[in-house]
């Protein structure tokens, strides 16, 4: 699957993705095998109906895909956990104001994300100087883009989300604890108030 083949999706889904990942590695940050990485994002903004535009961003896919490969005979870099391909429709943003508003589905603006995700965040620093680099590297030297714009170069992600996911194991592991808490001390009323009925009948 290539940005040109996922953005003829984006005409029914405003966010559209394919993963390619390891086997047995789910592309999610829940996951505990992508827990303790993140993931280099390349962002690519065009419009759909740019056919020629389109060729290119298929060629910058490729030329990941082959780096992260190298010479492995077909097996990723194992820094690696995957690449997740995304496709969203862009409303504007850095796109020429000209365009008449995007009413013309054929020129609908989107963006393409490639993210190449990284086992352990430990691993960033020697990758954006070394493989990051030779990509974006051979990007420029292979493709030229119209506009600077068109392409931004790869960002590293991983604080935020892991934050939240972090944040929510906590919120959960809390929530059940309170409940635990909560059924004990029902459990104890329950057995004070027989106690009491007991004594009442008793009497």
């Amino acid at each position: 699957m290539l940005p040109s083949q996922l953005a003829k999706h984006i005409f029914f889904n405003k966010k559209y993705g394919r993963a390619f990942f390891r086997e047995g590695i789910p592309p999610n940050y829940e996951d505990p095998q992508n827990f303790k990485g993140g993931n280099f994002q390349l962002l690519l903004l065009g419009t759909t109906g740019n056919i020629q535009l389109l060729k290119e961003f298929d060629k910058v896919f490729i030329i990941c895909v082959k780096n992260l490969i190298g010479e492995n005979e077909g097996n990723i870099d194992k820094r690696f956990n995957g690449i997740f391909l995304r496709c969203e429709i862009n409303p504007g943003k850095y796109l020429d104001k000209s365009i008449d508003n995007y009413s013309n589905l054929k020129n609908l603006p989107f963006m393409v994300k490639i993210e190449l995700w990284i086992k352990d965040q430990s691993d960033y620093k020697k990758l954006l100087s070394t493989l990051i680099k030779k990509i974006e590297e051979q990007i420029k030297k292979e493709i030229k883009f119209p506009n600077e714009k068109i392409m931004r170069n790869f960002e590293y992600h991983n604080s935020s989300k892991r934050k939240e996911v972090v944040k929510k194991i906590e919120n959960l592991r809390n929530l059940k604890i309170e409940k635990q808490s909560v059924s004990k001390r029902l459990v104890g009323i329950k057995k004070v108030n027989k106690c009491r009925s007991d004594d009442v009948w008793r009497e």
